[in-house]
């Protein structure tokens, strides 16, 4: 039987350089998708925002994997915002951008990639594709889901599944 951990990248790096580099978990003290698959310990936690445990003289606690990482940082559970994860909106950074209905002529569910207005956005040559700034997959026009995007000009391109496609402009202020 072999030990599934073995060494992750770090080990890697000090038993070859001699280095031993500071080393942050952030997956234990994180959400999972179904609850019954996080750390008893996580449950039981209210976050505001990521935090490090430390001990009463201030030292920081490295968790419950005493020797495997330097450092574990909790994270809180999602919020949502117009339907999206609000650490998207950046603190302010970004806004949201909600599509008028009337204006979409292609049946759901639908795919929406916002690409800055200047950036390429030819599925047919993906070589000349632009990168999106945000995407999103509307369902129903009813779950009022936001795009999440910094003020610009946008060009916002549908797809659905039977392969139509449309375009439309878009400012953000």
């Amino acid at each position: 039987m072999t030990n599934s951990w073995q060494k992750a990248m770090a080990g890697r790096l000090k038993e070859f350089t001699g280095i031993d580099p500071l080393t942050i978990d952030q997956q234990q003290w994180t959400e999972q998708s179904q609850i019954a698959q996080e750390h008893p310990l996580y449950r039981s936690m209210t976050l505001s925002q990521a935090s490090v445990f430390t001990d009463a003289t201030g030292q920081v606690y490295p968790g419950l994997s005493v020797g495997r990482t330097d450092i574990q940082v909790a994270h809180p559970r999602t919020q949502y915002q117009h339907g999206r994860p609000s650490w998207l909106l950046q603190a302010g950074r970004r806004k949201p951008y909600f599509l008028d209905p009337t204006q979409c002529q292609l049946k759901l569910p639908c795919l929406v990639q916002a690409y800055a207005r200047e950036e390429p956005a030819d599925p047919m040559q993906p070589t000349h594709q632009g990168v999106p700034l945000d995407i999103l997959e509307i369902t129903n026009w009813g779950d009022k889901k936001a795009l999440i995007l910094p003020p610009g000009n946008y060009r916002l391109v549908l797809r659905n599944g039977e392969g139509q496609q449309q375009e439309l402009l878009a400012r953000l202020k």
